[in-house]
């Protein structure tokens, strides 16, 4: 069958240099179109064995139905094995399940299809985090003037990103996070090749009931995932304690709003009240930011009321003991207004994200792998 089949799939491909193999109807289009007797799970991995794998000659003999026994171990369904062949291929030939594939060239090597189609999902998943950071409402969400580049440069490292994730080990007694750093730690079982690549990359997967515009800026996952060192590298984002204020003033409701906002005034739309040290409380939130546009300011927190202020004595309840001084960061521009609005909104054309629609992502929202959930203080957005 392999033979046959391996001519079959490069005659088809090299008529659609546009072909994507994460798309399933693209996939479904190059499975019907290859004649071939046989299990039909079995073709559909075979298929993409061919369309991912190195071009010159087939696989040798006993790798195809080594990857093939670890589908049928790893996923029962018939059906699910079809609709799933794809990843699994992607995985196994960039090393996954393979052993040691260092210096090692041809089948037994990476593959540079499957590389290809891996790094083509780490942009998509790049592409969407710099979307989410640089979201600037209407609504929460984003990161205050998060700046945006062109495409190649967002994505320029994702090579690097995918070889680190290939070549990861996760080595016990390791932060928990750590395990989707390394290729090596898929489970098929707990979700699909997706949902780990999206984890690895943001620090967690995509929920319905959540927004990426509000899930991908919590500090606590995306100070976890692999691309955000290399914003931090760039000095593009880091996370640190900011200071906010809590909005103490009673509503016409009669309720007290406890709304937190940045800047001087309240920004609830029954409150809208100025800041009164006297009334409401200075807090600290851990966030993610733009060192451009933050500085750090000294505050004193109270030792009585916990609350952070400029002075010797605490405005809101008087106290003169506090805990010493600590620094805040403030929103405090370096650079000017213009300047500020040259670095919004640079990829207003987002047609290339349109991919995601096509990604079945499955799996690993349930599961926690925050070392110290106190990281997801400061998880509400940027006003």
């Amino acid at each position: 069958m392999c033979g046959s089949l391996y001519s079959q799939v490069h005659e088809w491909l090299d008529k659609k240099p546009e072909f994507k193999i994460t798309d399933p109807e693209q996939f479904d289009l190059l499975r019907n179109d290859i004649k071939a007797v046989g299990n039909e799970d079995e073709i559909a991995l075979t298929i993409a064995m061919c369309a991912l794998g190195p071009k010159a000659g087939e696989p040798p003999e006993e790798m195809r139905p080594h990857l093939y026994e670890l589908l049928t171990n790893k996923i029962p369904d018939n059906k699910e094995r079809i609709r799933r062949a794809v990843e699994f291929a992607i995985a196994y030939g960039c090393g996954w399940q393979r052993g040691n594939t260092r210096h090692k060239k041809g089948w037994e090597g990476i593959w540079h299809g499957a590389l290809d189609a891996m790094e083509g999902l780490l942009s998509l998943f790049i592409l969407q985090a710099c979307k989410a950071l640089a979201y600037q409402g209407p609504g929460p969400g984003g990161v205050r003037y998060f700046p945006r580049h062109p495409v190649d440069e967002e994505i320029q490292d994702v090579q690097l990103i995918a070889m680190q994730l290939i070549r990861g080990k996760y080595q016990e007694g390791q932060p928990k996070y750590k395990r989707y750093h390394a290729l090596s730690e898929w489970e098929p079982r707990e979700g699909n090749l997706y949902g780990f690549l999206q984890w690895a990359i943001q620090g967690s997967v995509a929920k319905p009931q959540i927004h990426d515009y509000i899930r991908i800026p919590r500090v606590g996952y995306f100070g976890q995932g692999m691309y955000y060192p290399v914003l931090e590298e760039n000095g593009l984002l880091l996370k640190g304690d900011m200071e906010f204020k809590k909005c103490q003033e009673i509503l016409p409701n009669g309720k007290t709003c406890e709304t937190e906002f940045e800047g001087n005034k309240c920004r609830r739309e029954e409150c809208q009240k100025p800041f009164n040290h006297k009334i409401s409380r200075m807090i600290k939130k851990r966030m993610l930011y733009v060192p451009s546009v933050y500085q750090y300011k000294s505050r004193q927190r109270c030792n009585a009321c916990g609350n952070y202020f400029v002075g010797k004595l605490c405005p809101l309840c008087g106290g003169n003991k506090t805990q010493g001084t600590t620094y805040l960061l403030v929103y405090e521009p370096i650079a000017t207004q213009n300047e500020l609005q040259n670095i919004e909104g640079f990829n207003e054309d987002e047609t290339f994200l349109d991919d995601l629609d096509d990604l079945e992502i499955e799996g690993y929202g349930d599961v926690a792998c925050l070392d110290n959930p106190t990281d997801l203080e400061g998880e509400d957005d940027i006003d």
